[in-house]
């Protein structure tokens, strides 16, 4: 028997890892929300008070156990929810750092107070660790329970050093530089919610011009342009209209097949 006898086409099919981030108030809650039937995990303030959802909030998910604790129960329990949305990213970031301090290491085998006290980085290394933790438990509900998972994102401005050129600014995921990479690997997609504006100049006489803002429409961008981060692997163009309540509407025709569904046990197993 040959190896190539085993050969098999190979195409992503299920449920989907999307990173939706951008400024404050844009729509990024109402736009996870409008995913097929989505269990919240608030990890902070500021939720939209005409969006309504299910899940936990802040007092359910003090610490790192709390979190995957209700992760497992997704994975081994009977529900009917079919997408987890974690909000958001940035407030994850403070469980991770949290559990770095309380492991600690070698040198301080009984934790710490802050991740800087690791020295040289280390912290942030050793948070990579839980946060491939915390992506394989995701990875778990979207290949065995077929659930999308959801992160919504801050966006943070920082200058961007161009090796080919001027250096210049672009909207980048409000974590750290290691966990933006890991996220960036993982995610299936990693949507922009923001307004497409233009500047234009007016001519105001004297010599003098002001400029003014047009095109401030929402959009969903989902391909990388020097000015963000963005990128897709489910076909999603450059950039989608967004309406509030037609969001995921507009994702949804690009998405993969969806598999045959499976029962819990099934899932279990």
């Amino acid at each position: 028997m040959s190896v190539f006898d085993t050969l098999t086409s190979l195409k992503m099919q299920g449920a989907v890892r999307v990173l939706i981030y951008g400024p404050p108030k844009i729509g990024k809650t109402t736009l996870a929300s409008e995913f097929p039937n989505p269990v919240f995990l608030q990890l902070e303030d500021g939720q939209n008070s005409t969006t309504e959802t299910t899940g936990w909030g802040r007092e359910s998910l003090q610490n790192y156990d709390d979190l995957r604790a209700k992760l497992q129960g997704l994975y081994e329990e009977a529900h009917d929810f079919k997408t987890v949305v974690i909000d958001s990213a940035s407030a994850l970031q403070w469980l991770v750092w949290a559990e770095v301090c309380r492991r600690g290491d070698e040198k301080y085998p009984k934790g710490v107070d802050t991740i800087e006290k690791f020295g040289y980085g280390k912290g942030y290394k050793y948070a990579s660790y839980i946060w491939q933790e915390l992506v394989d438990d995701l990875n778990l509900l979207r290949l065995h329970r077929n659930m999308h998972v959801v992160l919504i994102g801050h966006s943070k401005i920082l200058k961007f050093d161009n090796p080919e050129g001027a250096s210049f600014d672009r909207y980048e995921i409000d974590v750290h530089e290691i966990a933006s990479k890991i996220l960036e690997r993982e995610m299936d997609a990693i949507l922009l919610v923001k307004q497409d504006i233009s500047i234009k100049e007016e001519d105001q006489g004297f010599n003098k011009t002001r400029g003014i803002a047009q095109g401030l429409n929402r959009f969903i961008f989902a391909c990388a342009r020097p000015a963000f981060i963005a990128g897709n692997r489910i076909g999603l163009p450059e950039k989608l209209n967004f309406v509030a309540g037609k969001g995921f509407a507009a994702i949804e025709p690009f998405l993969p097949a969806q598999p045959v569904s499976q029962t819990t046990d099934q899932a279990a197993e």
